[in-house]
């Protein structure tokens, strides 16, 4: 649940740039914000909201905790969750399973340091990668 749940503040955030950007169009004829400064926002805000809404659906502490701190790992708790899902999300990316940019050096930093967090053996790692671009085909897209 946490790992379908910790970007759960961007479709959100999204619909929101989106009604705005609708209203100003039709009362200014023109385009509010460009694609890149709409994507920007959304990833600036998107955890926040993110939060806001677990906390609002009372989801467990732990999944809250996901949404928030994905993207850093829990080094002093090599079993939290946080953990599985910014790995998780970090594989991904690695894959090309992944809408939007990031910054691909920054992502295998975030491999290698789950790996190690994680305890990840090389094998694992080779099992939770092989094919997984060709095993999501058609989820994404």
């Amino acid at each position: 649940m946490a790992g379908l749940l910790h970007d759960v503040g961007k479709p959100i955030v999204a619909a929101v740039l989106l009604e705005v950007e609708r209203s100003l169009t039709e009362v200014y004829q023109r385009n509010w914000i460009d694609s890149g400064q709409w994507l920007e926002v959304i990833a600036k805000v998107h955890r926040t909201v993110g939060v806001a809404l677990g906390e609002r659906w009372q989801l467990p502490p732990q999944i809250t905790a996901s949404i928030r701190d994905c993207g850093e790992y829990d080094r002093a708790n090599r079993e939290a969750l946080v953990n599985a899902v910014c790995f998780g999300n970090a594989l991904a990316k690695k894959a090309g399973v992944f809408a939007g940019a990031f910054d691909a050096g920054e992502n295998d930093a975030l491999v290698m340091i789950g790996r190690s967090v994680i305890g990840v053996s090389d094998e694992i790692l080779r099992t939770l990668s092989q094919g997984l671009r060709e095993r999501t085909a058609g989820l994404y897209a």
